[in-house]
This record gives C-alpha cells, sequence and structure tokens, in this order.
C-alpha cells in the first residue's frame, strides 16, 4: 500500500520516472468593477417595479390584480436569474451584493405594504416583516466591522420563498373575489392562515441569524 501511493506521486517519462508537478491552481475569479451590469440592472429593475405594482393594486380591478401577478412572479424569478447572471458571467461585485437583498427587501416590504392599505392583511404582518430586515441588517452590518462575514442562510431563502408564495396567493384569492368564486368571509380566513404561516417562518429567519451572531460577538468581546 505504501508503494502504491508513493508510486502515485510520480509518472513515467521516456524510460524513468519524474516526480509529477503540483498543478498550478486557477487564478481567483476577478469582481466586476462595473456598475450596470446586466445582474445589476435586473436587480435595480425590482426598485422601479415598487410603483407599478402598487398602482395597479390600487386599481381594485381584475387588470390590476392580474398584472400585479405578473410583477411578483417576475420579480421573484429574477432575484433567481440575477444570481446566476452574475456567477455564469462574472459579473460578481460588491455593489450587487449590497443591492440584490437591499432591492429584494424593498420590494416585498412594499408589497405586503400594500395589502395592508385595503386591509387585507393585518398591520402587525407587516411590522415582523420591517423589523426583521432591519435588524438582520444591523447585525451584518455590525459583524462586518469586526471582520465578519453573516453568510446566508437556508432560513433566509425559505423566508423569500415563503414571502413570495404569500404574495401569490393574496393575489389569487383576489382575483377570485372579483370574480365571484369565493366570499369576503373565506378570503379574509385563508389570508389569516396564509400569513400566520409566512410570519412564523420570518421570526424563525429572524431568530436564525440572531442567536449564532450573538453568540460569535460574545465570544469576540471575550477573546
Amino acid at each position: 500500500m505504501r508503494y502504491r501511493a508513493r508510486l502515485k506521486k510520480f509518472r513515467f517519462k521516456r524510460g524513468g520516472f519524474r516526480k509529477n508537478k503540483n498543478r498550478i491552481p486557477k487564478p481567483p475569479k476577478q469582481r466586476s468593477k462595473y456598475f450596470w451590469t446586466i445582474a445589476n440592472n435586473i436587480s435595480i429593475s425590482k426598485i422601479f417595479l415598487i410603483p407599478l405594482f402598487v398602482i395597479f393594486y390600487l386599481r381594485n380591478s381584475i387588470t390590476g390584480y392580474s398584472v400585479c401577478l405578473v410583477i411578483v412572479i417576475f420579480a421573484e424569478a429574477s432575484d433567481y436569474f440575477d444570481g446566476f447572471i452574475a456567477r455564469r458571467f462574472n459579473m460578481v461585485s460588491d455593489v450587487g451584493k449590497l443591492i440584490d437583498p437591499m432591492a429584494d427587501s424593498l420590494f416585498r416590504f412594499s408589497m405586503y405594504l400594500t395589502f395592508y392599505t385595503d386591509r387585507t392583511i393585518p398591520v402587525w404582518v407587516v411590522f415582523i416583516f420591517f423589523f426583521r430586515d432591519i435588524i438582520v441588517a444591523y447585525v451584518r452590518m455590525g459583524l462586518s466591522t469586526q471582520g465578519i462575514v453573516l453568510a446566508a442562510k437556508r432560513s433566509g431563502k425559505n423566508k423569500a420563498i415563503f414571502q413570495a408564495s404569500g404574495a401569490i396567493i393574496i393575489l389569487l384569492l383576489k382575483l377570485l373575489l372579483m370574480n365571484h368564486l369565493i366570499t369576503e368571509t373565506a378570503m379574509a380566513n385563508i389570508v389569516l392562515a396564509v400569513v400566520i404561516i409566512v410570519s412564523a417562518v420570518v421570526l424563525y429567519s429572524l431568530f436564525d441569524y440572531l442567536i449564532p451572531s450573538i453568540k460569535v460577538m460574545r465570544n469576540r468581546n471575550r477573546s
């Protein structure tokens, strides 16, 4: 076994054995220095979709809710494509890492705040979403000052999925109500159940980021 292990370190070349040279590691991918990349443009577009969503939602019509549904699906799909494009075509940048989560938070918070304008959802849902994003953002900033990077967690991705799914369900229920396929009481009960589930996922994501971060900062202060 030892002989075989040693033999693997050598290779035969023209009548003799020569020690195999170490492979030259690939150079790390350089970050993009440009601001107006395709990935960043996709992220920024979600911010410009916010007023469109609000305008069409407040029309309180089948057309308005249908357009809002398309906007939500496009915005949530772009959340995947902007990251994929950035990694695939070497467009990852520090600016993009800042803009993408900011655009996602602004869009989702504005979306649920708009739902509150006609009392489709209770106000405590908006507060939970708002404070979660603010707290996590400040925790990430605090850790970065100590040279610690708060990596994305699965709970954060689950939060985004549940928030997007909740918004789509609410808009579909609105369309059913406008077509007289569901009563207001039934819609209100379903919406309440949906936002309770989504809020629970959001709160879990908050503590999943917060508790380990507090432990890390405590250990750093002790050392």
